[in-house]
């Protein structure tokens, strides 16, 4: 039997999204602003960490993945689903849509090539590998795929990986198991070379903040997570993230400096479930948050470059709180179009096509 969906954790992705959303769009005006548009300082938008803490949206993710896998995992932990369902599950909720974005910002690259001859830098084998989630390094340095936030994913599908693996190996001592697996790949990214891509990978202390997420997940399925005061818990959690978002975001205490404080909400958050009604835009933005995660920033950078230079000339004390502002919400409507339009009828489909199969396969063994 399907668990109930936990609708404050829905909530609580919407949220992540947007803050992920709101700081690209921070940065497009400020960080990012035109270089040759002499701008005065922003008003709202001077102070360092208000751009920087939407970013730990990301760290939200990543917490929440850990809990909704050991919140979903029961039926695999037991033996009634086997592992190889697990991996096509995740494939088919992260992979489907992610092409279908890489493919789109791959096309105007193959264009380019088909007239002038020259193959760009993100058409080579090494990077055509983000179709299948292996990291390496853009253009700039940067280690990145062709759709730049597809660089969490990378981690989203290490971590299931890892935790499939975890099942195979053991059951009973699951936790200890997968805290074991993800820091032997932390300690081997340390001995790996600083400029090679998997040394740079493995050794992100990001992939910590899938563990406490785990660990939340275990305390709640066994009813020993507590929270009294859960609006406290939220508060604080936010305040620390946002003390956190002044560090660097490439420092090796990120995964703890943001993956405490992204805990401590998931906490807060899932002691509000039977408290709170919460407003159906927060659950639909929710429910869009991957499609609004796959493409906002094109969204956001077309917006900055066309929106900027009118407001400027319009309206240059709030041109970059306006152009902000003005490509949030672009970038909200249609991250919701995408997955009206796009996300849920390809997931139907490729939800369909696996049953289907499965269902063959099944018959097959019975004959």
């Amino acid at each position: 039997m399907a668990k109930r969906q936990i609708t404050s954790l829905q909530v609580l992705r919407g949220f992540a999204a947007f803050g992920v959303v709101c700081h690209h769009a921070f940065r497009a005006v400020t960080v990012h602003r035109p270089p040759d548009m002499a701008l005065p300082p922003p008003l709202l938008l001077g102070n360092h960490a208000l751009v920087e803490v939407g970013s730990c949206g990301v760290d939200i993710f990543f917490v929440l993945s850990g809990f909704l896998m050991i919140f979903i995992s029961d039926a695999y932990r037991n033996g009634a689903r086997p592992i190889g369902h697990f991996i096509a599950q995740r494939l088919i909720r992260i992979w489907p849509l992610y092409a279908l974005a890489t493919a789109v910002a791959c096309l105007p690259l193959a264009l380019s090539f088909a007239r002038t001859g020259i193959l760009p830098y993100d058409l080579h084998p090494l990077r055509l590998a983000s179709f299948s989630f292996v990291p390496s390094f853009s253009e700039k340095g940067a280690l990145q795929p062709i759709v730049g936030v597809g660089w969490t994913l990378n981690y989203e599908m290490l971590f299931y990986l890892c935790f499939a693996l975890t099942l195979l190996v053991s059951r009973k001592l699951f936790i200890p198991v997968l805290v074991l697996m993800l820091l032997s790949l932390y300690f081997l990214g340390l001995t790996l070379p600083a400029s090679s891509a998997a040394g740079v990978f493995f050794s992100n202390s990001v992939i910590f903040e899938f563990l406490f997420g785990a660990v939340v997940g275990e305390l709640f399925m066994q009813k020993r997570l507590q929270c009294p005061y859960p609006l406290l818990w939220i508060v604080l959690g936010l305040l620390f993230m946002f003390l956190a978002a002044s560090l660097p975001q490439n420092s090796g205490f990120r995964g703890w400096a943001r993956g405490l404080p992204s805990a401590t909400i998931l906490i807060g958050v899932l002691h509000l479930e039977k408290k709170v009604k919460w407003p159906t835009l927060a659950v639909r933005l929710g429910d869009a948050s991957y499609s609004i995660y796959l493409i906002h920033t094109q969204i956001i950078f077309h917006i900055a470059v066309f929106l900027f230079p009118v407001l400027h000339h319009y309206t240059t004390p709030i041109a970059p709180e306006a152009t902000a502002a003005v490509a949030i919400l672009a970038s909200l409507l249609a991250g919701w179009l995408c997955y009206r339009f796009v996300e849920s009828p390809l997931l139907n489909w490729c939800h369909v096509v696996y049953n289907r199969r499965s269902n063959t396969r099944l018959a097959h063994r019975h004959d």
